[in-house]
């Protein structure tokens, strides 16, 4: 049996991402997600970067960038 530890802030995304999905519904583009997220984490008071990226290193060497559409930030 899978052992889930309990995460505050991951609970706290979890809830916004659901409010969105519950509020307008499946079938949108994902810019229309984003646009309600950014403003279901602003009501939530939380604090996130969006199109953030990283550079990605092997061995030292840059292999690439990844960008993430989302990074929520701990207080």
């Amino acid at each position: 049996m899978a052992s889930f530890v309990k995460d505050e802030l991951t609970e706290k995304i979890m809830s916004c991402c659901f409010l969105v999905h519950s509020q307008i519904g499946p079938g949108f583009k994902e810019e229309v997600f984003s646009r309600a997220l950014i403003i279901v984490l602003g009501d939530a008071q939380m604090k996130f970067e969006r199109e953030k990226e990283f550079d990605v290193h092997f061995n030292s060497q840059l292999v690439g960038v990844f960008r993430c559409d989302f990074l929520i930030l701990k207080k």
